[in-house]
């Protein structure tokens, strides 16, 4: 873009110069002010007996009277003062219109900078993070947006920051996920429940949740009596055979999974 060498344009009052503006409007304020002030008091104290409320009737009349002329007169001062000042105030809102032109159309230029510039700087975080992630099974389903914080790629958010920012967020899923794989049961389930909320708390909830509800169906298993068609006899044990066809989620059927091995029982999945 060329760049712009003339001299900077400034708003200079031609005339009336300082000392040419119009003096003070003087009149005798507080001749009236301090009349006023008596008047109220006398007649905040006054009660109007039947021969005074004709005194009282002249008495707001002239108020009123001086009132209104009070008022005409700033009118008529106001008037005379814009004359002079609403010729001056339309070239003013005039000029002040003219400048928005190019300050829009600068500031569409800053913006559409400052967008580009915040794309960039965003594939850089992405790429970074990658860069990290690369090989680590546990990230497969994690990608960038899972993770990312807006103002990261906002160019008063330093670059340095944010990466220090990418760095703590790997390392703490890396830990969590040793956690998980600590759990020798639900594990599948629990590590789904972190790829979709990034949250132990929520996995440590789910763990709890699944656990109750495996103790509240084993309970209801013990309590049930049934009886099944002989299927053969080994070594003095009876054993029985029964197929089931069961429609549930994913987090029953790991539950119904590890209800089977926990008691020893064989089974077969089709």
């Amino acid at each position: 873009m060329e760049q712009i060498i003339d001299k900077p344009l400034s708003f200079e009052i031609i005339t009336p110069t300082n000392n040419q503006f119009a003096n003070a409007i003087t009149f005798n304020y507080e001749e009236l002010k301090n009349g006023l002030i008596t008047r109220l008091s006398h007649y905040e104290s006054m009660v109007y007996n039947e021969d005074q409320i004709k005194q009282a009737k002249e008495d707001r009349a002239n108020l009123n009277k001086l009132k209104t002329n009070i008022d005409n007169e700033r009118k008529r001062i106001k008037n005379e003062i814009y004359k002079e000042y609403e010729p001056f105030n339309e070239k003013v809102k005039e000029l002040i219109n003219l400048c928005d032109k190019p300050i829009n159309k600068i500031n569409d230029s800053i913006k559409s900078y400052e967008t580009e510039q915040k794309k960039i700087k965003r594939n850089n975080l992405e790429n970074y993070y990658k860069s990290l992630v690369e090989g680590k099974v546990d990230f497969i389903n994690i990608n960038f947006e899972k993770i990312e914080i807006s103002e990261w790629s906002n160019l008063s958010f330093s670059m340095t920051k944010a990466k220090k920012a990418i760095d703590e967020r790997v390392r703490q899923i890396t830990e969590d996920f040793l956690t998980i794989q600590t759990f020798a049961d639900y594990k599948d389930v629990l590590i789904d429940k972190y790829i979709e909320t990034l949250d132990l708390g929520e996995v440590l909830r789910e763990k709890s949740r699944l656990e109750q509800y495996q103790e509240t169906i084993l309970k209801e298993q013990n309590r049930k009596v049934c009886i099944y068609p002989k299927k053969e006899q080994v070594n003095d044990q009876v054993f029985y055979k029964k197929t089931f066809k069961v429609s549930a989620t994913k987090e029953q059927l790991v539950i119904l999974q590890n209800c089977l091995l926990t008691n020893n029982i064989d089974f077969e999945v089709i």
